[in-house]
Formats: C-alpha cells, sequence, structure tokens
C-alpha cells in the first residue's frame, strides 16, 4: 500500500514541476514577443549617384 501512495506522490509531482515549467516557459516566450518601448522607423538609405 505505502507503494502505491508514493508512486502517485511521484507522479501528482512531476506533473506539477512539467505543468509549472511548460508555464514559465510560455511567458518568457510572450515576453520576448512583446516589445513595450516605442518603435523605431526603418532607416533611410540614400543612395549617392557619382558626377559623371
Amino acid at each position: 500500500m505505502e507503494n502505491i501512495v508514493q508512486e502517485a506522490a511521484i507522479k501528482l509531482l512531476a506533473r506539477i514541476v512539467t505543468n509549472a515549467s511548460l508555464d514559465r516557459l510560455r511567458h518568457l516566450k510572450a515576453r520576448r514577443e512583446t516589445y513595450i518601448g516605442p518603435w523605431l522607423p526603418e532607416p533611410i538609405i540614400e543612395i549617392e549617384e557619382s558626377p559623371e
């Protein structure tokens, strides 16, 4: 009986740790994808034509 209880406790703990880890990864991914600061304009590239 003790073995069954221990096995169930280990499975429950593994499930809790797995879910917490996946939640953390999702949170970090969402944080990387969300940019809070001001958006900078694209640089303007000017090509100088050489006088011929």
